[in-house]
């Protein structure tokens, strides 16, 4: 035996050691000479560590080589591999097996094809195109090496790029070329890369090595390597004649059967690459014949005969013989047993068929929740009809196109949902009319209806900016209800809530699934639908033992409420969860409220094949995490994971689900060419016109046959279990005309919170930044336009926190008219329009660029403003006016940059007194700042004077003028006639003290009535800037009518087109359901694209953390309720600031946000509010309203029961002195 450290040696230094012995075996017996010593591995360590650090041509090619190669290693595990953990128990196995190589196939060295096998089968199993393996290379290429000893092998990481369109042939032609690269410049490669490949490849050809020493003969037996540095390594030895194969792998990262499967796959590819090398590597064949039959045939043997002329109103019918007093249907106060329900059904069934209603005739169905809508479906089936359920909450433009696309000719619906159908040409029928239907008509009509004959229309999200009408037989919805009774029984003591709206298949589950079993049916409200709360008292005072349709979101949302109501919920022992993934979690915390007797079932299936097609039933223990498997296939349904080719994929490896079997849907509605790309021939099966469904969905198969879901091959997705197409967003945002293109993607930036994010690039005109200039967040949370944000920020210290222009007892009120002087980018008119809705504004500024963002700014928030682009003066005429654009507010017509910035620099001496931070810095600099400040360009203006514009506009009073025109101040109130002078109310003026300006324009207004009061700010302390305010005396006479201009506001030329939430929400509101509509908007001014020009989903940013652009403006609290309203709505909604009268869906809020709204409001003000309210009050202002509200009713409820108490102490007193 001869054994060696593996850090020492490799296998050839085994064989060249027996050789050398045998050598030095003959040579001491005398009979031999030594033959000279080869080549020392330290000598060759030197020569290779110069090499390495050598500058030549060869080595930068060596060393671009293995920086190429080591940049595409990439992570690629295997089908179920573990991944290593540091505590990880490191043991190693193996496998061997045969393989069967003719001699000189394909031409190509027998190692570089098992090597391309092998690269080929780790790419199609771990689904990546770029393939890094290990190989090992013998490090002896040189002659002198030959007879070594020394670890002179190492394992190389090959890079293989898999086009999935390339030849068998070609790519051995590429690995050949491949590995000849890697073997030239073996010598340069550095260690410390041998332990980024997980996967390893060796090949060894072994000689009839025979060695003799004085007569003697020997032989390696056996050899082996004590060492392993690969998760999964395939070794190939060719001795003897004889080619077999060898898995080394790591037993904590695969099982034996992993690895058995991966040998037989790799046999089976080898094979077929060998007997078809012109085929393309994406269509070898890997799967074994045992793990084909498996995939293909034991894992669907689930084939179970049943009756085959049975719909579902014979469901129905069998349940009303046997129990026909057993109450079918509870909603609110009232019950109806199963004799009541049929007979209102037969009755209406006669009037339709009076109608022309008969088999694959389409009725239409618009009823909010109500034993009318359980009528009306029973009513239509027995008619021999199809019901197309119709949302009341709907865009009326969407109901149209459903009712023209199933050309409907009747609707069912409600007295009070007339109005929806004025316009309707066929017959509207109200169910709450139930007594005119034909009488005596008691038994039902006998109709000839078969199960293949049309059942139920459900419309889903179409990605082409259309619903698609899914066309669903009474076949598929029986075979379910079938599985349903025989899998999870439920009798006529069972009661089932039925939670799913009447628009989603998963409505039938809960209303057939219940009928069929003869149990009872309770029936929430429409608000009580939508509330946990509410739903979970109806499950406690009703007894409900079932629930058949439960999205996890809503799931997880009624396990919260139960925690939080500490509810005992002991009689519910099924439930049935669909439409997303099922967190493990909810499972375990189901058992918790619900007890540990409670089943959950976790169920998988579109629309498009009948309610379910695998199951999963929860029964055991659980793991720790994770989600829970879509399970196996439901009776006569046939599941496959099929590649893009159509063949069945291997355990574990992704594919497309393709569902198969009876009853799975006809297609789409009048949607032929859809119907044939998602609907096609099944090739698994002997049946003629047999077809498959391709679901898009992402699936594998796990280890026991187990179907786990991992998402979707194309765009759809599923939102709190609903099924939405983002292409039917972005198809109805690009209707807008302000729209240029858009993107709409879910996200789920925090865990938990799903939603729906559009990312729109507004058209030119439409733009926000159409200016190029970016938004500004104010402080109060308003978005602006602006010139300079150090102005800006000086400014809105003034205007709204100091509130500089309302001192003195100057005031605003509903229905003033307000001259806002010297503009600029339009804060004060903001202000104005914030602080009274009902209120003229005239707005002036000469300068054309500050002109352009006051319109903006104006627009953007919906202000009623008349603007003027020209200033005002004591005549009209034309003037040059000096614009700073980094000190706008400084510029004006009689403009002196010399005194600007003294005005200026007494400004900051100011903030430097102050503390200001960073004043001192920019002192140090303040020339250089200041003249950078006042460079200027000069424009030329039209002027006009108040009275010219009190003449134009027909204004008869001004409640407030406002004077900010930087030493025009007094050529303005040169301005005014006599006569108009008593139709000011208010002055409020920035006087500059030049030549005692400030003692002449106070004179001024005093000799017109006027008290004034004038004043210097702190902040100009040591300028020449005073304000001025100026008021008529109460008791002085005064135009009293408030009538203001009566012309509109001029038009906003292209400012008034902004695109804002709110704008495109009521867009969206318009033509899509209110599931559909994202929860946040993001204006990009480009969509980012790849380099194949798709769109570039990774590139797009997370909504930012902040309130949107919305034409309603910003209003802080204003009460205590409304400032701990605000702090709630902020947290849940996980924005900045949020405005009083912000919509919480405008802002980003939706369903299950709400919940957590309202129990968070519950919580801190101590009331019970119904989620319902959030949707009937949905702003901060509203829903202040409703919690003072009910804390009076609580407080008032609060006192009476205490007379009460007082009352019956009295009695009880008196009662004892009796």
């Amino acid at each position: 035996m001869l054994c060696v450290p593996a850090l020492c040696a490799d296998q050839l230094t085994l064989r060249n050691l027996a050789a050398e012995l045998g050598r030095c075996y003959a040579a001491a017996a005398g009979n031999g000479q030594l033959s000279e010593a080869p080549m020392q591995y330290a000598d060759y360590a030197e020569w290779q560590n110069e090499l390495r650090h050598s500058d030549n041509e060869s080595a930068e090619a060596a060393r671009a080589f293995w920086v190429r190669t080591a940049r595409s290693v990439r992570a690629m595990p295997l089908p179920f591999q573990e991944a290593n953990t540091p505590d990880a128990q490191m043991s190693f196995a193996s496998l061997s097996f045969p393989l069967e190589i003719k001699a000189g196939a394909l031409n190509a060295p027998e190692d570089v094809l098992l090597f391309t096998c092998w690269q080929i089968l780790l790419g199609r199993l771990t689904g990546a195109l770029n393939i890094c393996t290990a190989k090992l290379f013998t490090g002896r290429r040189f002659e002198e090496l030959r007879g070594a000893v020394g670890p002179f092998a190492r394992y190389l990481p090959l890079t293989t790029h898999i086009d999935e369109g390339l030849s068998f042939n070609a790519c051995v032609e590429k690995l050949t070329e491949t590995t000849r690269s890697a073997e030239e410049w073996q010598e340069y490669f550095g260690l410390e890369g041998e332990q980024l490949v997980p996967h390893g490849f060796d090949y060894e050809l072994v000689a009839n090595e025979t060695y003799e020493a004085l007569g003697t003969s020997f032989k390696p037996l056996e050899q082996s390597e004590c060492m392993e540095c690969f998760d999964l390594r395939l070794s190939c030895v060719r001795a003897e004649g004889t080619l077999r194969a060898i898995l080394h792998y790591n037993c904590a990262a695969f099982q034996a059967g992993d690895v058995e499967r991966i040998a037989g796959q790799f046999q089976t590819l080898l094979s077929d690459a060998i007997a078809r090398p012109e085929k393309t590597v994406d269509r070898l064949e890997i799967l074994s014949n045992s793990e084909r039959l498996t995939l293909l045939d034991q894992f669907d043997d689930t084939k179970v005969g049943a009756p085959d002329d049975e719909c579902l109103q014979h469901l129905f019918a069998a349940r009303v013989r046997e129990s026909p007093e057993s109450v079918a249907l509870v909603f609110g106060q009232q019950r109806m047993t199963y004799r009541e329900l049929d007979r209102r059904a037969n009755r209406l069934a006669y009037y339709l068929r009076d109608c022309g209603v008969k088999p694959e005739v389409c009725v239409g169905l618009c009823l909010e929740r109500s034993p009318e809508l359980l009528v009306g479906i029973l009513g239509v089936l027995k008619a021999g009809g199809a019901y197309v359920p119709l949302d009341v909450d709907d865009p009326a433009d969407r109901r149209a196109y459903i009712c023209a696309e199933a050309q409907l000719t009747v609707i069912l619906t409600q007295e009070h949902l007339r109005y929806l159908w004025s316009d309707f040409a066929g017959e509207v029928i109200c169910l709450n009319g139930i007594d005119f239907l034909v009488e005596g008509a008691d038994t039902g009509p006998l109709i000839s209806v078969s199960p293949d004959n049309l059942a139920y229309v459900v419309h889903t999200s179409g990605s082409t900016g259309r619903p698609k009408g899914v066309l669903a037989t009474h076949r598929g919805a029986v075979n379910y209800l079938r599985y349903l009774a025989a899998e999870f029984p439920m009798n006529h003591r069972d009661v089932v809530l039925q939670i799913a709206s009447s628009t989603f298949d998963a409505s039938v589950r809960e209303i057939f699934g219940t009928f069929n079993a003869g149990a009872t049916l309770v029936l929430p409200s429409q608000a009580e639908s939508k509330e946990p709360a509410a739903l979970l008292s109806l499950i406690k005072s009703n007894g409900v033992t079932a629930l058949l349709s439960l999205v996890p979101t809503m799931l997880g949302a009624l396990l919260e409420a139960a925690e939080d109501s500490t509810a005992s919920l002991p009689g519910v022992r099924l439930i049935l969860s669909s439409g997303e993934t099922l967190p493990v979690s909810y499972c375990r915390r189901a058992r918790e409220v619900f007890g540990d007797g409670v089943l959950v079932v976790n169920q998988y299936g579109p629309t498009e094949c009948a309610l379910t097609s695998s199951f999963y039933a929860v029964d055991g223990p659980l793991s720790k995490a994770g989600t829970i498997p879509i399970g196996k296939a439901i009776r006569n349904r046939r599941l496959y994971v099929l590649d893009k080719h159509g063949q069945p994929v291997p355990f574990g490896v992704p594919g497309e689900m393709y569902i198969g079997g009876p009853g799975i849907a006809r297609g789409y509605l009048r949607q032929p060419d859809l119907t044939s790309e998602r609907f096609v021939p099944n090739p698994f099966s002997k049946a003629p016109g047999e077809r498959l469904y391709r679901t898009g969905d992402l699936v594998r198969h796990l280890r026991d046959g187990q179907l786990e879901f991992l998402g979707r091959l194309d765009r759809q997705v599923k939102l709190r279990g609903l099924r939405i197409e983002p292409g039917e967003i972005e198809a109805a945002l690009t209707e807008h005309r302000g729209v240029k293109t858009a993107a709409v993607l879910m996200r789920e930036d925090d865990p938990g919170n799903q939603r729906l994010v559009a990312y729109v690039v507004p058209s030119k005109a439409w733009s926000a930044k159409g200016d190029r200039r970016r938004r500004y967040r104010l402080p109060n949370g308003m978005m602006i336009a602006q010139q300079s944000q150090v102005e800006t920020d000086f400014m809105y210290e003034e205007i709204f926190n100091q509130r500089v222009y309302l001192k003195y007892g100057l005031t605003l009120n509903e229905g003033d008219c307000v001259f806002d002087v010297g503009a600029n980018v339009g804060l004060f008119t903001l202000f104005v329009h914030q602080h009274c809705k009902d209120i003229s504004i005239y707005a002036f500024e000469p300068a054309p660029p500050l002109f352009e963002i006051m319109s903006l700014n104006a627009a953007l928030h919906g202000v009623n403003v008349r603007r003027f682009n020209c200033g005002l003066s004591n005549t009209a005429k034309e003037m040059a006016f000096t614009f700073y654009p980094k000190s706008s507010g400084m510029s004006s017509f009689y403009a002196d940059a010399a005194e600007e910035k003294e005005v200026l620099r007494s400004i900051m001496i100011n903030q430097l007194e102050k503390g200001i931070a960073g004043m001192g810095k920019l002192m140090e600099h303040s020339d250089a700042f200041l003249e950078e400040r006042f460079r200027k360009e000069v424009f030329t203006c039209q002027l006009k004077t108040i009275s010219d514009v009190i003449e134009e506009e027909n204004i008869e009073r001004i409640d407030l003028l406002k004077i900010d025109a930087q030493k025009s101040e007094a050529d303005i109130l040169n301005g005014i006639r006599p006569e108009d002078w008593k139709k000011i109310r208010q002055l409020v003026i920035e006087v500059h003290d030049l030549d005692g300006r400030l003692g002449k324009m106070v004179s001024i207004l005093e000799e017109h009535g006027f008290e004034v009061i004038a004043e210097q700010d702190e902040v100009f302390s040591g300028s020449v800037l005073h304000y001025v305010y100026a008021f008529v005396p109460k008791d002085a006479q005064y135009l009293p009518a408030r009538r203001t201009s009566s012309q509109p506001p001029a038009a906003l030329p292209q400012a008034d087109k902004l695109l804002t939430v709110d704008e495109l929400r009521g867009h969206l509101k318009t033509r899509l359901p209110e599931y559909m509509l994202p929860s946040a908007f993001v204006m990009l001014e480009t969509i980012p694209l790849t380099a194949t020009g798709k769109v570039d989903r990774r590139a797009l940013p997370a909504p930012e953390q902040v309130r949107p652009e919305l034409s309603q403006c910003y209003v802080a609290p204003r009460t205590p309720v409304e400032e701990e309203m605000t702090a709630i709505w902020t947290e849940v909604l996980d924005i900045d600031c949020a405005g009083i009268h912000d919509n919480f869906f405008e802002l980003g809020g939706h369903s299950l946000l709400t919940i957590q709204l309202a129990a968070r409001i519950s919580e801190e003000f101590q009331i019970s509010l119904p989620m319902a309210r959030v949707f009937e009050a949905p702003t901060i202002a509203e829903l202040a309203l409703v919690v003072t509200q009910a804390q009076a009713e609580q407080e008032d409820a609060d006192e009476l029961a205490q007379v009460l108490a007082e009352l019956k102490g009295l009695e009880a007193h008196s009662s004892r002195a009796d």
